[in-house]
């Protein structure tokens, strides 16, 4: 199967998508649908909403938008935009800015970013120490408290439209232990959006450091990531990572957020169908996150974390010190007795730890390494880029079969890798077997075998070049695959 020949940048691509999606947005979806306020939608056509989205796939959002579409009888169609924003440190905010702006109608972000725009509602769901298990977040999420926060979207042109799980951050030293409060003085750590994230990092005697969401463990001592951040960085992981296991900062569950002015133009039926999908989606998406969060265990375990835990000492020292947190959050109006709710509902519940002790054999219904990566993979590579490489090993790979648009085709077991540009194609099929971190590709009728260590983040595929797995003759890592990370497009 031949593909169209082009040289956009996968990235590039998608933010001249998104960009076009939101001035599509803006010229009216719903203009000669002939459809009003009062109702007609039986002959109405259909009003597509386009839904800004960070990530790199609609994982996140896939159910909620099904669940709109589904509830609304095919009256509403949600298009979601991946990879929003991307490679940008503060995108967050700046994606909420559009929404109120009513550049783009809807948008998933972290309910932690919404303090960056004066909702003060969300904080208590981001109090340090305080959510700090699966169960519980689910719990809060599915309380009195999750409504209140995001009734106060209403204050800054917004409706708040769901509120879903999401994983569980730690922290993580990457040049020394973070346990204890002395631990984090002066240390630069990475963070993602919210002034609560970032009170407490400065409360704590620690210096917040932004970038881009994929590059997290760049020029810092630590960071505030989940376990699948470190997983899909299995070097970062082997290298001095280390994993403070019995500390959880904070959940940080996702949001959905609608332009106000665009839910009014919608019938009462359609919004309705957008209020009651976060009840159909909420399960589902609780489900997947407790089976990643598994997943994520096993996989991370597979490559050998260096765990540290905090003494209970330097526990009570951490929440000492976050006390002026608690303050600030209590501020906002209701703040306090969402807080004094959470904690009710939190009892003496114990924390959610990382134990690497009972994770040798995978549970039955666990997803194994095969299903994770089966899928189709693409990336786009310019001769330059090709050339200019440092992981170039061989200038005979310089040639016009191994640059252009790269397509690698993962299912059940079988491998496909194409590579096509204005001058040539070229393509070629085997077989494939995974062991933990290693994938190894056998092309027969080329006569070679590929080896590569891989990593699989938020749709974004990563294969890396390792010579303890062999070199060749008997085991070749082919640099074109290894240059750039491969974007998942089915």
């Amino acid at each position: 199967m031949r593909r169209i020949n082009h040289h956009l940048n996968v990235r590039s691509w998608a933010l001249a998508c998104a960009v076009l999606a939101a001035m599509a947005v803006a010229g009216g979806c719903n203009s000669d649908s002939g459809e009003n306020k009062a109702g007609n939608e039986s002959a109405a056509k259909p009003v597509e909403l386009v839904l800004a989205n960070h990530e790199a796939g609609s994982e996140n959002v896939g159910d909620w938008a099904e669940a709109v579409e589904r509830i609304s009888d095919g009256s509403i169609r949600i298009r979601i935009s991946n990879n929003w924003r991307p490679g940008e440190s503060n995108y967050e905010k700046a994606i909420l800015n559009e929404v109120r702006r009513g550049e783009v109608p809807l948008a998933s972000v972290m309910s932690r970013a919404l303090d960056e725009v004066g909702v003060t509602s969300f904080q208590p769901l981001a109090a340090p120490f305080l959510i700090d298990s699966v169960e519980l977040e689910q719990r809060v999420l599915e309380s009195e408290v999750g409504e209140r926060a995001l009734a106060g979207t209403e204050e800054v042109g917004m409706v708040g439209l769901a509120l879903l799980p999401g994983d569980l951050r730690r922290p993580v030293g990457l040049t020394q232990t973070l346990a204890a409060p002395d631990d984090w003085r002066g240390a630069r750590v990475y963070t993602r959006e919210g002034k609560v994230a970032a009170a407490t990092l400065e409360a704590l005697g620690a210096q917040p450091a932004h970038g881009p969401d994929e590059a997290w463990f760049e020029e810092v001592e630590g960071a505030e990531v989940g376990l699948r951040a470190v997983r899909g960085q299995p070097e970062v992981a082997r290298q001095d990572a280390r994993m403070t296991s019995n500390v959880v900062l904070w959940a940080q569950p996702s949001t959905i957020v609608m332009n106000k002015d665009a839910f009014e133009d919608l019938s009462d039926d359609q919004q309705r169908a957008l209020r009651d999908a976060a009840a159909e989606a909420f399960d589902e998406r609780s489900r997947v996150v407790t089976k990643l969060q598994a997943e994520d265990l096993r996989a991370l375990c597979s490559i050998g974390p260096k765990l540290v835990e905090a003494t209970p000492s330097q526990r009570e020292a951490l929440e000492a010190a976050v006390e002026p947190v608690y303050r600030m959050i209590e501020r906002g109006p209701g703040n306090a007795e969402a807080l004094a709710k959470i904690r009710e509902l939190k009892g003496d519940a114990q924390p959610d730890t990382v134990d690497c002790g009972d994770t040798s054999k995978p549970a039955s219904d666990a997803e194994p390494p095969e299903t994770e990566l089966e899928g189709t993979f693409r990336t786009m590579l310019t001769e330059d880029e090709l050339a200019d490489s440092p992981l170039l090993g061989d200038a005979g790979e310089v040639n016009d079969e191994n640059w252009g648009e790269l397509t690698l085709e993962l299912s059940d077991g079988k491998v496909r890798y194409t590579a096509e540009n204005s001058r040539a194609g070229w393509e070629v099929s085997g077989t494939y077997t995974t062991d933990g971190d290693v994938i190894e590709m056998r092309f027969d009728e080329i006569g070679e075998t590929w080896g590569f260590r891989w990593s699989l983040y938020r749709g974004t595929l990563k294969l890396e070049r390792d010579e303890s797995l062999g070199v060749p003759p008997e085991l070749h890592a082919p640099t074109p695959l290894l240059v750039k990370p491969w974007e998942r497009i089915d």
